[in-house]
């Protein structure tokens, strides 16, 4: 089981980006999976009892005082229902976390528009958001301002991809068979090819791999599904 502590100077950085590059087995049947700990950050916060899994990002927790919420991870995004590994990102969450006592962590922000806490999870030491990230089922979003551990998890994702773990890279290698077809979907050029088998169109972003980034972002994704709307 490997373990990966992070800490804010950059040579720890640079220690973390070696530690998941030779990273074993963790808890999980694929053997390329790594687990991911972050104790400093795991012992603060508050702690709550998971009551629900809502999605392969969002859970629904109780408080000490009866109150429930629902909280969506930080820095995060799995597929949405429907979509190529929907479900898989909810079974991964559920495994990491069903009924289990978490420890939740704010960044700036507290509340989404749609009233979920925002927050980083703990279970014990393992670094639930970062967990799913690195193991390949969800990736790596900056969602300013809570962008503290934004670099981290975007190293996750690239060390997911690279190493094909979790459903959501797993086949990255066949899906990049086809480098004609695939370089007109991640350049913005439009095929039928492309839009038969678009999982997700971006509008207002580039597609860059399965999923939608920032025009002004560089794309380190293997070519996938997403496609310009």
């Amino acid at each position: 089981m490997a373990i990966i502590k992070i800490h804010s100077n950059t040579i720890n950085i640079l220690l973390f980006l070696l530690l998941i590059i030779f990273s074993g087995c963790g808890n999980s049947d694929n053997e390329n999976d790594i687990t991911v700990t972050f104790p400093s950050l795991c012992e603060t916060g508050s702690t709550a009892q998971v009551v629900d899994i809502i999605d392969g990002d969002t859970i629904d927790v109780s408080f000490n005082n009866g109150t429930i919420e629902r909280v969506r991870y930080i820095g995060i995004d799995t597929p949405e229902v429907g979509q190529r590994c929907a479900s898989e990102a909810t079974n991964y969450n559920k495994t990491l976390v069903e009924e289990q006592q978490i420890t939740l962590i704010q960044d700036v922000s507290d509340r989404d528009i749609y009233g979920r806490l925002l927050r980083y999870a703990c279970i014990g030491d393992i670094f639930v958001n970062g967990q799913i990230v690195g193991n390949g089922y969800a990736e790596a979003v900056a969602y300013p301002p809570d962008i503290q551990y934004a670099d981290h998890l975007e190293s996750l994702e690239n060390e997911a991809t690279n190493f094909k773990r979790g459903c959501l890279w797993a086949d990255s290698r066949s899906n990049s068979g086809n480098s004609g077809e695939s370089s007109s979907n991640v350049n913005g050029d439009s095929g039928s090819s492309n839009s038969d088998r678009c999982c997700r169109k971006c509008v207002k972003g580039k597609p860059c791999g399965d999923s939608c980034i920032s025009r002004d972002k560089k794309c380190h994704k293997p070519p996938g599904c997403a496609c310009w709307g």
